[in-house]
């Protein structure tokens, strides 16, 4: 098991400043031992298996027992620190570790839940699958008897992947003209490929379109008909339900189409792919090259939260601290329901059939499953440990305060990591999150099945830092701050939030085909929120600091932006926003809105001054900015390399009206270039001597343009391409060709390895190409 993260002093220097605790504590009796005299914390001993009732050192007990001790030392009058101190190991559950107002702290102390010294601690859900037996040898298929449900499952720790189709773009395969949008699910020429599935009752379809990731079951297939589940289908069509911003990203808008389909049997046709029948109790898995079944070890998570921390906004909970502790395997069950996964936006779906309408601040949006939940609590900490192995999320924190989440690591989940605070707009003072920390953690290869959740998403949250964590490898936006939209007359409690000294790489990345996002992406008015100090680097398919509509009075300033799909920041148009600042941020392209058009126009209340934008080298200040950033500071940054194509001459086949050739090397990601309509049209730049070239980087114009950019080949050579057909040129002596036959993403990175003087981008096919941006890599 990797070890949890440790946060440097100044990381607990700054959790200590909001966790005060007494420091005039009383002896008083209790139910165990105290370690040793005088006035410190009263030790309760537990161990994996354990039935001692005493739970002291040499008698440790299990904690559902350690757990009515304290509760009885409280209700006693204790009145000192508490430590349930857990031996190394796996702790089983069969159902959630459950706190309530009960299990508080005495006024003025804390119990804290942690590992022995140097000791390995697992909280997991899982349930060994045991009994394998090859039940299709042609096929290589294994299978087990599995008497509960999932949606996971791992081999020697490895995740498997839900059986499956081809990850394919929605225009190709089951299309929005062989799958079209009905009321009652999908209908067309395209749904017969589903049919030869078999069995198709636990057969769902999933749809990418912009920033939602939809997963709806299906019903069952009459004709040319996929009958689809409700309330799923429902609540991913046009609603009233939902605010009108996210009715242009509905399933129907898009109309109809599948991105891929999951968990058939007849899909389990690739290594590492499984299915559980549910009605056979049994789970067929087809084991990846060198796995032995009768030998690795299988598990499956069987509940869906680990432990939960329950009180209300009249009797919270109080003082619990939870250390070293790694929370593992649990499930997310919904979306192999009725209910489905209907995305509105960050993980955030809409169950149930009715509700306000229109809810334009999202509040009644069903927030994400988590593998630890809290509610309604106060003074609580989560310090130092691992999330991972999970179907749903890592935390999820409500109506609390003064809560602290610092140097923990969450991972290998299949929903978001970090959820913080309440999505109405205005909620009463009772219900408000305020003064919390989420400080020092480390999230990263998140959204593994859910593609529109973030890293970490706070909603309206007040006096809240964010501070030096790093966010690596997600699908969607990395952090995502504030909630409500601009009909709601943002008159929004959260104030005075602050991003600051996070490390945010590799989001929105660019196979997910998510879009309209941000490494830190924020909406509604923030009332003097900051975000500074914080490091960007690769977000593909997204802006790096994304003011979206109705964010108000927030402060951008000492940020940098390196590698992005689109605009270093981005603040759409005056009448959305009031009383924006950015100064001192440093990025590599100057593609940019700020309260005003995208050619970085300023609105009229808002001001944009002293950036250093279109950097082809990143200055000392902004290295050291970036180098500071993060969960563990001091950590090398991916410099800006040189870009042997940029402001080089360039050439296409014909041009369209004024979209010119250099608007494709020109380091502005906010253009692009166009040919006409012709045969195998192409584009071309001169490095104008030969060098090595190692990848070739094509940006395709964006998300709603792309299909121009498909079926094509990347061309090098170190003398001029001839003036003839394609074949004539791909027959030329010293032509390095590579072709790629997928759709462009907004970015594409093309292996070369190679050398030459020319590089030319052209389709297969006639067409149109409009690129973006071409980047030739040595």
């Amino acid at each position: 098991m990797p070890l949890p993260l440790r946060p440097p002093l100044a990381c607990l220097a700054l959790t200590a400043a909001l966790l005060t605790a007494a420091t005039s504590l009383a002896p008083a009796a209790e139910a165990a031992p105290a370690a040793g005299k005088g006035t410190g914390p009263t030790v309760f001993h537990v161990a994996p298996v354990a039935t001692s009732h005493a739970c002291n050192h040499n008698n440790p007990c299990s904690p559902e027992r350690a757990q009515r001790k304290v509760r009885d030392a409280v209700a006693g009058g204790i009145n000192r620190d508490i430590v349930i101190e857990l031996a190394g190991g796996t702790y089983r559950l069969d159902r959630p570790l459950g706190f309530g107002p009960q299990d508080s702290a005495p006024v003025g102390h804390t119990i804290t839940w942690r590992a022995a010294p140097g000791a390995d601690v697992t909280f997991s859900g899982a349930r060994t699958v045991n009994g394998w037996k090859v039940s299709d040898a042609e096929n290589g298929i294994w299978s087990a008897p599995a008497d509960f449900d999932t949606r996971q499952l791992y081999v020697d720790g490895k995740r498997a992947i839900l059986a499956r189709s081809d990850y394919k773009h929605p225009t190709s395969g089951c299309s929005t003209s062989t799958c079209a949008w009905t009321a009652d699910g999908l209908k067309g020429a395209g749904v017969a490929s589903y049919a030869k599935l078999g069995d198709v009752s636990q057969l769902e379809l999933v749809r990418h379109v912009r920033w939602k990731d939809y997963h709806c079951p299906v019903a069952g297939i009459e004709g040319d008909l996929i009958r689809m589940a409700q309330p799923c289908w429902k609540n991913a069509a046009r609603t009233p339900r939902i605010h009108p911003d996210w009715n242009g990203a509905t399933w129907e808008a898009y109309g109809g189409g599948v991105t891929y389909a999951v968990n058939a049997y007849g899909l389990l046709d690739e290594p590492g792919e499984f299915h559980l029948d549910r009605t056979a109790h049994r789970i067929y898995y087809k084991p990846r090259a060198g796995e032995n079944l009768k030998k690795s070890k299988v598990t499956a998570p069987a509940i869906e939260s680990l432990l939960t921390i329950t009180g209300t906004p009249d009797q919270r909970v109080r003082g619990l601290s939870f250390e070293g502790i790694a929370f593992t395997d649990a499930t997310f069950l919904r979306p192999g329901t009725g209910e489905g996964y209907a995305a509105t936006q960050a993980g955030m779906t809409l169950t149930g059939e009715t509700g306000e309408a229109p809810d334009n601040a999202g509040r009644f949006g069903t927030l994400p499953q988590a593998a630890v939940q809290v509610t309604a609590a106060e003074d609580i900490t989560f310090r130092n440990n691992e999330f991972t192995r999970l179907g749903g999320a890592g935390l999820l924190v409500q109506q609390s305060r003064r809560t602290s989440l610092t140097g923990n690591h969450i991972h290998d989940t299949s929903g978001g990591g970090i959820y913080l605070g309440p999505t109405w707009h205005a909620p009463p003072e009772a219900e408000q999150s305020r003064d919390n920390t989420v400080a020092y953690n480390t999230v990263d290869h998140t959204g593994l099945d859910y593609t529109d959740t973030v890293g970490i998403w706070a909603g309206n949250e007040i006096n809240t830092v964010f501070d030096h964590n790093t966010i690596d490898h997600t699908p969607y936006s990395g952090m995502s701050v504030g909630w409500g939209w601009t009909s709601t007359g943002r008159q929004n409690v959260a104030t005075n939030i602050r991003i600051s000294n996070n490390r945010i790489t590799e989001v929105l990345r660019a196979e997910t085909q998510m879009f309209d996002g941000g490494a830190v992406y924020t909406t509604n008015n923030l009332n003097g929120s900051v975000i500074e100090g914080n490091y960007v680097n690769r977000s593909d398919n997204g802006n790096a600091y994304y003011l979206d509509a109705g964010t108000d009075n927030v402060t951008v300033r000492n940020n940098v932006a390196t590698r992005l799909g689109f605009k270093w920041v981005s603040a759409n148009l005056d009448s959305l926003h009031d009383s924006l600042t950015g100064y001192g941020n440093w990025a590599d392209t100057t593609f940019c809105s700020f309260d005003g058009n995208n050619d970085c126009t300023v609105g009229k209340d808002s001001r944009l001054y002293d950036n250093q934008t279109g950097l082809r080298t990143l200055p000392a200040e902004a290295v050291a900015v970036a180098r500071a950033s993060g969960a563990t500071p001091g950590r090398d940054i991916e410099l800006i390399a040189p870009n042997a194509a940029l402001d080089k001459p360039a050439t296409q086949s014909s041009t369209s009206g004024t979209q010119t050739a250099n608007l494709a090397n020109d380091g502005n990601l906010g253009n692009y270039a166009a040919t006409g309509t012709s045969a195998n049209p192409w584009w071309q730049v001169d490095l104008e001597k030969s060098q090595p070239v190692s990848r070739v980087s094509v940006w395709a114009q964006g998300n709603t343009s792309q299909e121009k950019l498909t079926d094509f080949y990347v061309l090098v050579s170190d003398e001029p391409f001839v003036d003839g057909t394609l074949a004539q040129v791909l027959a030329q002596p010293g032509v390095h060709a590579v072709r790629i036959q997928d759709q462009a993403a907004r970015a594409t990175e093309v292996p070369v390895n190679t050398s030459g003087r020319y590089v030319r981008i052209q389709l297969a096919h006639a067409g149109s190409i409009n690129p973006s941006e071409v980047q030739v890599w040595n």
